[in-house]
């Protein structure tokens, strides 16, 4: 990973059950259903995958395991760092949440930057650049809720980090040809996506499909 930025969102939340949620929460039957949809259609795992409504909600859906942690995850400030493909064709440029639990395992989770610029900002001329983002977390039986307030800042940051993603780097043919091994050895350039991947330093990646709307 590159040089990473921390995103200073402001955020507030609250934690109810699945069930629960589908009435307390503005859109979140919409969204939740159109996720598992379009999750079946493609044949991806609807519990690594995220899905925004523009100017009104953003769901994540993670793993049944991690459902005590959602308002540990719901509070994490992400960071914005650029990943670089295992076959180093490419960089994507992700929002992404660290988290350490009691057993001292690392999960990183991964989403595309630009789903938070889709759900949160209107790019209409004369529009404001401070934008609040209601946000929901679920996993298993728990949801956490709430609302994410972006700031011109941290969309500047984002978009410089995603310019940035594009650089292109000279490698040497023993870089190529290891990255290509390491590609092989994990049957994918991006094994970590709508996955659970372990990587080298033993952390846990699990990068979120994800589909705007």
């Amino acid at each position: 990973m590159s040089e990473k930025i921390l995103l200073d969102v402001k955020k507030s939340s609250t934690v109810t059950t699945l069930n629960n949620a589908h009435t307390a929460i503005e859109g979140f039957t919409e969204v939740f259903e159109r996720l598992s949809n379009v999750c079946a259609l493609n044949s991806l795992r609807p519990d690594i995958a995220a899905l925004s409504l523009r100017g009104r909600i953003l769901l994540l859906r993670l793993p049944d395991f991690l459902g005590p942690a959602v308002q540990e995850i719901f509070a994490a400030k992400p960071e914005v760092v650029n990943v670089e493909l295992l076959d180093l064709s490419t960089s994507e440029t992700i929002a992404c949440w660290c988290l350490q639990f009691g057993d001292a395992t690392k999960y990183i989770v991964q989403l595309p930057v630009g789903m938070l610029m889709h759900a949160a900002v209107d790019y209409t001329e004369g529009a404001s650049m401070f934008s609040c983002l209601d946000v929901a977390v679920c996993a298993g039986d728990y949801v956490a809720s709430g609302k994410i307030v972006l700031d011109e800042e941290d969309i500047f940051d984002a978009q410089a980090a995603s310019m940035c993603s594009t650089s292109y780097i000279e490698r040497s043919d023993e870089e190529w040809a290891e990255a290509w091994a390491v590609t092989a050895a994990a049957g994918s350039p991006r094994p970590w996506y709508n996955s659970i991947w372990e990587n080298d330093e033993g952390q846990l990646e699990l990068g979120l499909a994800s589909f705007c709307d």
